[in-house]
C-alpha cells in the first residue's frame, strides 16, 4: 500500500501523490472537505500524521473532522443495512445481514486506524500538559423543586 494511503476499503490513494509536501496535503485536505470527500481527506491527514511532529489546531481539526464523517456515513449505512434486514425474510435477510457485516468492518477498520495514528504517531509527539487542578463551576440558586414559579405578569390592555 502507498505511503499515506488509507488502509478503508475503497480507498486508493491518488489524492495523496498530488501534495509536493505537509502544506499540499493540509490545503488538498480542506479542498476535500468542502468536497465532502472524506476519504480524499483521511488519506491527506494521515499522510501529514506519518510525517511525525506535532499538529496544528488546523491539522488537528482536519484530522477529526475525516475520520468523524468517515465513520459517521459508515454507521449510517449499518443502520439502513440493520433496517433493511429486519424487514426482509430468506435469502434477502442473509445477504443484508451479510452486507451490514461488512460495513461493520469498514467501521472497525476506519476506527483502528485513526486510533493507531493517534497513538503511534501523534501522542509520542503531543506536548505535556500542565497539571492543574480541577476548577468547580459556580452554580446559580436553584428553587425548590416543588414550589411554584412566579409568573411574570402581562401588561393589560385597557
Amino acid at each position: 500500500m502507498a505511503e499515506g494511503a488509507c488502509s478503508v476499503p475503497g480507498s486508493h490513494g491518488a489524492v495523496v501523490s498530488l501534495a509536493r509536501g505537509r502544506k499540499d496535503l493540509v490545503e488538498l485536505a480542506g479542498m476535500a472537505e468542502q468536497a465532502e470527500r472524506y476519504q480524499d481527506m483521511a488519506e491527506c491527514m494521515k499522510a501529514v500524521v506519518q510525517m511525525g511532529g506535532e499538529l496544528s489546531l488546523q491539522e488537528r481539526n482536519l484530522f477529526s473532522v475525516a475520520y468523524k464523517n468517515l465513520v459517521g456515513a459508515r454507521r449510517s449505512e449499518w443502520r439502513a443495512l440493520s433496517a433493511i434486514e429486519q424487514k426482509v425474510d430468506g435469502l434477502s435477510n442473509q445477504l443484508a445481514r451479510q452486507y451490514r457485516e461488512r460495513v461493520a468492518m469498514e467501521i472497525r477498520a476506519v476506527c483502528s486506524e485513526a486510533l493507531d495514528l493517534v497513538q503511534k504517531q501523534l501522542e509520542p509527539h503531543a506536548p505535556q500538559a500542565e497539571p492543574h487542578a480541577p476548577q468547580a463551576k459556580p452554580h446559580a440558586p436553584q428553587a425548590e423543586p416543588h414550589a411554584p414559579q412566579a409568573k411574570p405578569h402581562a401588561p393589560q390592555a385597557e
